[in-house]
């Protein structure tokens, strides 16, 4: 039997070639399976993600095919001028309950002829893509004869999550509703812009009416707005 004390350098060659074998042991058995597996989460989490996303144009884009298909269907009775308070607050009676956030912007109405065109654009945002979509539809159902027109829609990450889900990612729209009314049976014709008739004495149709756009005071219309309501 061989029984002899080693060297300092035969020490220090197997220290070396212990640590060696360890390191190996380590990479082996322990690293490369652990960084296979962040690998493969990375991978399935982009992809997923993709995923998510592609499915979320694909609502929102179908959403707004479908708002640019029946945009020109109007409903809905031609309301005598000025019907502007009943407007305003039957937008309120959908955008307060159903809408995160939204704004009005308000236009002077113009009439040709008989037509009297009310533009409003707004913007809000909602929970997700069907409380959108259910906020344009009765819009769209309005008892009051409108047109939605310009719809934007887009989809809007939280900061705080890493991707989100297709329903439940809030949405940003703005759009454009046109209230159509009637100077028949009218008893003023108080804030409106005139425009030229087309034909001399020949009544012209709402789909015929094309007129200019101009800013009206948000603040008066707000404040009309909430007179109506609680009034």
């Amino acid at each position: 039997m061989l029984n002899r004390s080693f060297t300092k350098i035969e020490k220090v060659f197997l220290l070396i070639l212990v640590v060696l074998l360890l390191g190996l042991v380590y990479y082996r058995f322990i690293r490369i399976p652990v960084r296979d597996r962040i690998e493969a989460a990375d991978t399935s989490m982009i992809e997923e993600q993709l995923e998510v996303e592609k499915n979320k144009a694909l609502l929102i884009q179908s959403m707004k095919e479908e708002v640019s298909e029946n945009q020109e269907n109007m409903i809905g009775v031609v309301s005598t001028y000025d019907n502007f308070k009943a407007e305003a607050a039957f937008l309120n009676t959908i955008f307060v309950p159903l809408a995160e956030t939204y704004n009005y912007g308000f236009e002077v109405p113009v009439a040709e002829d008989n037509t009297v065109r009310r533009n409003i654009k707004i913007s809000f945002t909602a929970l997700d893509y069907r409380i959108c979509r259910k906020i344009i539809q009765m819009v769209h159902d309005s008892r009051y004869r409108c047109m939605i027109k310009d719809v934007n829609v887009s989809a809007v990450s939280k900061s705080t999550e890493n991707f989100v889900s297709v329903l439940n990612s809030p949405i940003r729209c703005n759009l454009t509703v046109t209230f159509y009314e009637t100077l028949i049976g009218a008893k003023t014709t108080s804030g409106l812009i005139m425009g030229e008739s087309k034909k001399k004495n020949e009544y012209v149709g709402l789909a015929g009416a094309d007129f200019s756009k101009l800013e009206r005071n948000t603040l008066e219309t707000i404040a009309e707005s909430i007179a109506a309501e609680n009034g």
